[in-house]
Parts: C-alpha cells; structure tokens; sequence
C-alpha cells in the first residue's frame, strides 16, 4: 500500500510539473516566440494578454500609451495578440486611402443600429464603395456650401454666442465657462436640421429640452465606453452596477438605446410630413435615391445611417470647436493675428463673413489645420485586416487577418 500511495504521489507531482510547463509554454514562451506577431517591436505585456492594453483602455490613456510605445519601439509595433499599431504617414494613405482595399474588423459590428449596417460600419471595401455613392454627394463641398445650409447655420452661430454671453454674466466672478456643453448642442441642432429638415430639428441650445439629457448621457457613454467593451461581463452585473459604479455610469448604459430611440421618433415624424422632399436634408437624398434593383432604400437602412450620423457629428464637431477654442485661447498671438484678418473681410448684414470669404483667410485656415493635426476630433480606432496573403510594412511582414490600427500623435517620430 505504501508503495501505491508512493507511486500515486510521484505521479500526482508529475502531473502537475507537465501542467505548469504546458502553461508557460502556453502562455508565455509561444507568444514571444512562436507566435504569428513575436517578431513585431512592442511591449511583453501587449504580446501576452488581450488585457494589457485594456488596462490602460479604461483609465482613458490607451491613445498616450500606444504614441509612447512608438516613440519606443518605431512605427509598427503590436499593440495585442493580433493586432497592430501603425505610426507613418504614408501607410495611413495606403490603408484608409479612397483606393485601399483594406477590410473593416469586426470592431465595427458594434455600430450597427435597427438591424442594418450604416455606412461606417461595413466592412468590405467593395460594399463600402457601392453604399457610399448613395449619398456621397450630399456631403460634396458645393452642396454643404449651399446658401439654404449656410443660412441656418448662421443663425444658429448668432444663438451660440448668445448663450457664450449668458454665461459669461452668470459666470461674472469666474475667469472661465464651460464650452463644451454648449458646442455640443450648437453641433446636435445643427446636425439634426442637415439630416431631417427645418421642420424636425433640434434646439437645444436655447431651450432645456429631452435633447439635453441625451446629450449628457452620451458623454458619459463616450467616458465608460471602453469599460463596457473590454469587460462585457462585469458591466452586465446587474447587483455590481448598481452598487459600484457611479450614477453617470448607469446613464451610460442607456444612453445610444435612448439616442436612438428618438432618432426612429424623429424619422418617423419626419417621413410623415409631406414637404420633407422640398427640404435640404440627407433625409430627403436618401427618400429619393434607389437601390441597385431601382428600389427604395429600406427604411431601417436609413433610420441606421442617420442615427450614425448623428452621433459622429454631435461629438466630433463639438469637441473640434473645444480644441480651437482652447488653442486661440493659449495662443494669444494667434489670436490677435487672426481676429485682424477676420476683421478685414467684408461683412454681411448679420455682421459676419460669408463663409466663402472666411476660406479666404490663410491665417485661420491655417490654424484649424494645425489643431486638427495636434488634436484629431476622432482618434479612435479604425481598424482594419491585412489583406490576403499577408503584406509587409516598414520592412516587417505581417500575415492576413492580423488587424491593423493607425496611431496619430503630434509626439510621434
């Protein structure tokens, strides 16, 4: 019997020794050695596990790290098993270049909305291509700079600074306001007036309405969104999301259910008013545009496309109007130089510049450019797959289906 229960304890020890090497080997010595991305530049952690980069992904430092990690191991670097971070100018023309063929990733299922797939979300280039000369046009330079837009655009700039001097009196005894907020709904009423129409836009900007309150819950989506993409499972805990996490937080939960619950509210009203095919609105491009079978665009197609639209554009524009803003500010130089040469363009009768003479302006165009470059109003990530047979990049092969991301970062190389 002591010689069995001898036996049975070696092999007990061995069984666990065979494990513990299956697992290093697993775990570690195949991803740094054997792996399809061991030989790409990049930090042990991001070679390892899924969750490493996650890390950094929820506290809202994913874009720094990834830039600091350029800086570090050069332009092509792996950022995850499987996926990888580019950091050069030319490989961003070839890969999201209007020739790039380059598939979508599966990232990009996460924006479908009614069961159908907007624009951005599709994946195939050859889909992308076919979908977007839909409604490309209604987008051209010529067509934003039509006078029906720039006129309701204007009026709502005369409202935005209206609100800019309501607060700066409520505001009397403090240096600064909040722009943000406002910038948001100036974006969403204008936003909501270029897809359904005068008749069925918002405005917020002047009046504390539903708008408002979906304004703030997107916000607060955009701030735990990354939470809720790396950890699915402890974001569905319903005891621990009531317990733990802050108000705002629950908020988000909601918040694109709830912005797109009034977008279907707002097309459905839209569609049942008769004079919406006069009107200037995507709204009305989509309603009169047919398919390849000379059908109309399916209705939940279009509720999709305007609810993509929507969301980008209350955001970006926002937050592309902070960072202007907040760099005129710094940049009292500037600033002067640029309020002079605005100053000198001929007026109209509401006080300001056409925007045809604003684009004259070389200073100010200038400036937003550089703004834009320094802080991009969309840095997310905008994956994509190698394509078939895998392809080289800065002298570095990388296999098909590995998915790629470009990196933009005024402190990069």
């Amino acid at each position: 019997m002591a010689v069995v229960n001898e036996f049975l304890g070696g092999f007990e020890q061995s069984i666990v020794a065979v494990v513990l090497l299956l697992c290093i080997y697993v775990f570690i010595v195949h991803p740094l050695r054997f792996a399809p991305l061991s030989h790409v530049p990049g930090p042990v952690g991001c070679k390892l596990s899924w969750y490493y980069i996650s890390y950094f992904d929820v506290r809202l430092k994913r874009n720094d790290k990834i830039a600091e990690w350029h800086k570090k191991y050069g332009p092509v670097i792996c950022i995850r098993p499987g996926e990888v971070s580019l950091a050069s100018p030319l490989l961003m023309r070839e890969i999201y270049g209007t020739k790039g063929k380059y598939i979508k990733s599966d990232f990009f299922d996460n924006f479908m909305a009614y069961g159908a797939r907007a624009l951005f979300s599709i994946g195939p280039y050859w889909e992308h291509q076919q979908k977007r000369m839909l409604i490309s046009n209604f987008y051209h330079r010529t067509t934003i700079q039509k006078p029906v837009v720039e006129q309701f655009v204007r009026e709502r700039v005369h409202r935005l600074l209206h609100q800019i001097s309501i607060r700066r009196q409520e505001k009397a005894d403090s240096s600064t306001i909040m722009m943000y907020p406002i910038f948001n709904c100036f974006a969403f009423d204008n936003i909501s007036q270029l897809l359904y129409g005068p008749r069925h836009s918002a405005n917020t900007l002047e009046t504390d309405r539903e708008e408002r309150r979906l304004l703030l819950q997107m916000k607060q989506a955009q701030l735990w969104g990354p939470l809720k993409f790396n950890f699915p499972i402890v974001v569905s805990g319903s005891i621990l999301t009531r317990t733990v996490f802050p108000d705002g937080f629950r908020a988000s939960l909601s918040a694109e259910h709830d912005l797109a619950e009034w977008n279907w509210k707002t097309l459905s009203e839209a569609m049942a008013d008769k004079e919406v095919a006069k009107d200037h609105s995507l709204l009305a491009r989509m309603l009169a545009v047919k398919g390849k079978d000379e059908q109309s665009l399916d209705v939940n197609y279009i509720a999709s496309e305007l609810f993509d639209h929507l969301n980008a554009a209350q955001e970006t524009v926002a937050v592309a109007l902070v960072y202007v803003t907040y760099h005129l500010g710094v940049h009292r130089d500037w600033q002067a130089m640029i309020r002079e040469e605005l100053q000198a363009l001929p007026t109209q009768e509401d006080g300001f510049p056409s925007l045809a003479a604003i684009e004259t302006a070389p200073l100010f165009e200038a400036f937003i450019r550089e703004v834009h470059r320094v802080n991009p109003g969309a840095s997310g990530r905008q994956e994509r797959y190698v394509p078939e047979g895998g392809k080289e990049y800065n002298g570095i092969f990388l296999p098909q289906g590995v998915r790629l991301q470009f990196s933009s970062s005024r402190d990069l190389p």
